[in-house]
């Protein structure tokens, strides 16, 4: 849909509510840039601006069209077939194609391995620097894996790349690929694993995800029923999809551990008071270990706890 097809699409919707009065300043931010969602589509005319009004929802202004209020955040509403016949919109389509992954290592696969370690890292990083907090606990028995998410963009200045598990955008998708990619980086392991002596069946599991990095290795544990020793949730929560009594049995096996720096920006001290309180109500086991600093890693700290164990 094109400009003034656009604005009498949206006029007809029973979510455009009466011009607000022209002096109500707090209906309009002048950014020149009218967002309308229509399904997957995002449309925005030059000259028209967006602006936000709490609690209400969104209001569109310009100079020559009244400002409207819209109930809700993004306008949404279902185009038909003919709609999109006459509008020319595109339609989605999807289309299963092959990647190549990378993972990094710390130590060697052998018969003396006694452990395997999960790493995964958090959105914007690389999984070939956040190993390096690991290295503390590379000392022979121990093998570290850390995979790297499949979405890599720039970050800083087209210079710095890090990469992403997963966005709002094809949601389902992007977790089902994940899981099964984090699945194919296991057998890879475990067969190497067997092939220079080692016994898999003895092996201990553990996972430690960070950020981004917890959603992701979780939902791999739990939808793969995946049988670790231990869980450590650095910096992140337990996705809040999933039922959690229904897992208990396997959570309350992995020990989860919550470290949590004090400064952290993300997880503040009331967003943890909420979600201790909720993990604490279920009755669910496990550890919190809270430490000065923010949402970051600190590898000394991971050295200590896993001495402790």
């Amino acid at each position: 849909l094109r400009g003034d097809e656009l604005w009498q699409k949206v006029r007809q919707r029973p979510c455009f509510q009466k011009a607000r009065p022209k002096n109500d300043s707090s209906v309009c931010l002048k950014k020149l840039d009218f967002s309308i969602e229509i399904g997957r589509f995002l449309h925005r005319p030059a000259g028209w601006s967006l602006a936000q009004h709490p609690p209400d929802g969104y209001c569109a202004c310009d100079n020559s069209r009244p400002t409207g209020l819209f109930e809700h955040s993004h306008l949404n509403f279902t185009m038909t077939n003919e709609d999109v016949q006459q509008s020319g919109q595109a339609q989605k389509h999807t289309i299963a194609v092959r990647r190549t992954a990378r993972y990094y290592t710390l130590g060697e696969l052998s018969a003396n391995t006694r452990e395997i370690w999960f790493a995964v890292h958090g959105y914007g990083q690389l999984a070939e620097y956040f190993i390096r907090h690991f290295r503390p606990l590379d000392d022979g028995s121990r093998v570290i894996v850390a995979p790297e998410a499949l979405s890599r963009f720039y970050v800083k200045e087209w210079t710095r790349v890090g990469a992403s598990w997963i966005t709002k955008e094809e949601r389902e998708s992007e977790i089902a690929e994940y899981v099964h990619y984090l699945s194919d980086v296991k057998a890879a392991i475990w067969e190497e694993l067997q092939q220079k002596g080692g016994n898999p069946a003895t092996v201990r599991l553990v996972g430690c995800g960070f950020s981004q990095g917890v959603t992701t290795l979780t939902r791999w544990l739990l939808h793969e029923k995946i049988a670790a020793e231990r869980l450590v949730c650095w910096g992140g929560d337990i996705p809040r999809e999933f039922n959690l009594p229904a897992h208990f049995d396997a959570l309350n096996r992995m020990k989860p551990l919550f470290v949590i720096g004090k400064e952290d920006e993300f997880i503040t001290p009331t967003v943890l008071e909420t979600m201790l309180a909720h993990y604490r109500s279920l009755g669910l086991d496990f550890e919190f270990i809270p430490f000065d600093g923010g949402h970051v890693m600190d590898a000394e700290l991971l050295h200590r706890i896993v001495q402790s164990w």
